[in-house]
This record gives C-alpha cells, sequence and structure tokens, in this order.
C-alpha cells in the first residue's frame, strides 16, 4: 500500500519557502533578527515534521480507531517535543529577540492553517484525507 499523501513535501516545502522569504527580507537588518526568525520558523517546521510522520505512517490503518490513537500520541508527542526546543532556545548562547521568534512562530502556523484551508475548499473527494 502507498503510504504517504502527497501534500506532505509540498506542506513541508512551502513553510521553508516562508520561513526562507521571511529571512531574506531582514537578514540584512540585523543577525540577532534572522537567528530569531529561524528559531520561530524551526519551533514550528521541527515538531510538525514529526506529525506528518505520524500520519504518513497511519494512513493504511485498519480502523479509525487505530488511527485517531496514533494522531494522540503524535500530537502529545509534538507538544512535548516543542516545549523542549523552547526551553532548548532560551539556553542558547546568542542574543535573541523573543517577540521575533513569537512572530514568526505565529506566521508559521497561520500559513499552515491557510494553505489547509485552501487544500480543503478545493477538496471534493474527501476520501483522500
Amino acid at each position: 500500500m502507498h503510504n504517504e499523501h502527497p501534500l506532505i513535501p509540498v506542506f513541508f516545502s512551502l513553510q521553508c519557502l516562508i520561513l526562507g522569504a521571511l529571512l531574506a527580507f531582514t537578514v540584512l537588518i540585523e543577525a540577532n533578527v534572522g537567528r530569531s526568525i529561524l528559531a520561530g520558523g524551526l519551533l514550528h517546521i521541527l515538531p510538525s515534521v514529526w506529525h506528518w510522520y505520524v500520519v504518513k505512517n497511519n494512513f493504511g490503518v485498519k480502523s479509525s480507531h487505530q488511527f485517531v490513537s496514533a494522531m494522540r500520541r503524535g500530537q502529545v508527542i509534538k507538544f512535548t517535543l516543542t516545549a523542549i526546543l523552547v526551553i532548548m532556545i532560551t539556553w542558547l548562547p546568542y542574543p535573541l529577540d523573543y517577540f521575533i521568534i513569537f512572530v514568526t512562530f505565529t506566521i508559521m502556523i497561520l500559513g499552515s492553517l491557510g494553505f489547509l484551508a485552501y487544500v480543503q475548499s478545493r477538496q471534493t473527494d474527501i476520501s483522500a484525507f
């Protein structure tokens, strides 16, 4: 069984593109701003990659209960990974702007939600999900 949804690599590429665009426009301002944007973007992307991995590996499950259980575990680990990354970011020896990290993290989430809303509005066959 083919176990990969075609949106997963597109979604990852879109998030990297958003992060790259943010970095391209702000890297000339100050290195501190660039590091903060990178930290905020990775704070969203890395846990999302884990969640996509869980989704990809559970597309062929036999029951909805198995899928929901796997998704619940994936969300718990995603939340834990996000918390660990936040702690790691605060321990970095570089000066970071935490407001910029928060804004970048929020932009990445809104970009993800916008993309998913767009895909859902264009979706005619809900069996693909």
